[in-house]
């Protein structure tokens, strides 16, 4: 019989989600700008946060160099100073990235992206009240 083991596994406003469809054509688009990202690996990194509408339709419009330096950011998400702690919305984390933006990732699909299944909590007690945190996280879940 397995054990099952904790994975936190903290993904560093409330928005829309994308669905996988619009992330799948940025992906695609990103792709054919051969920027050395192959789809997948960009929809594990580009599908764990969630976006506006605006954002959204900026990304799809964005052009190869626009997503070579990822110039649309500014009008994704909006401007922070300073590391600050994770913040939980439902099974949504925002936090103060270390590009200085305020970004929100989606834990069920950080956790997807790691191939672990989301524990469906986002706080500072895991699913199963096991593990704590001292700041919100996304909680996956391992299995051995």
């Amino acid at each position: 019989m397995s054990r099952k083991h904790l994975l936190v596994i903290l993904l560093s406003s409330l928005l829309a989600v994308a669905c996988s469809d619009e992330i799948e054509e940025i992906c695609e688009a990103i792709e054919d700008c051969e920027l050395g990202v192959d789809e997948t690996q960009c929809i594990n990194s580009v599908g764990i946060y969630a976006y506006s509408a605006e954002c959204l339709e900026i990304m799809k419009a964005a052009t190869c160099d626009a997503h070579r330096g990822m110039a649309y950011w500014d009008n994704c998400w909006e401007p922070c100073s300073g590391q600050t702690d994770p913040k939980c919305d439902g099974d949504f984390i925002t936090v103060c990235d270390e590009n200085g933006f305020k970004v929100t990732y989606d834990c069920e699909r950080g956790c997807e992206a790691s191939n672990l299944p989301y524990g469906g909590n986002c706080g500072t007690v895991s699913w199963d009240g096991r593990e704590t945190s001292d700041h919100d996280v996304c909680w996956c879940v391992i299995y051995q």
